[in-house]
């Protein structure tokens, strides 16, 4: 019903079930050519971002909401595109400064 709903929505374009995927453990490189980039970024090849960037898909203009555990906005790689002024709001602690107190909300969004 509420799914009905929220697809009604002219500033909804989709609905996508949520999917449950198996944890993957990356083998992090430990030589001495490796870098803490490398070790630190592997999901954007696990995922073939690459691949897709290559063909011209930045994401420029896409907005992504997520529900999670909250969202550290200050984090270097979110900072810049976080959109601070929309939505954000804790109901249990009644908290409109977004927050991340396990950090894996933080990881999801970046």
């Amino acid at each position: 019903e509420l799914i009905s709903k929220l697809l009604k929505l002219e500033s909804v374009a989709s609905v996508v079930p949520e999917q449950i995927l198996p944890l993957v453990f990356p083998t992090l490189e430990t030589s001495a050519s490796s870098t803490a980039s490398v070790n630190t970024q592997w999901g954007v090849s696990k995922i073939r971002a690459p691949d897709v960037w290559a063909t011209g898909n930045t994401g420029k203009g896409v907005v992504v909401g997520i529900i999670d555990t909250g969202v550290r906005h200050t984090h270097k790689d979110i900072a810049g595109n976080f959109r601070q002024s929309f939505g954000w709001f804790d109901p249990e602690k009644k908290i409109l400064t977004p927050y991340d107190t396990t950090g894996h909300g933080t990881h999801v969004v970046g």
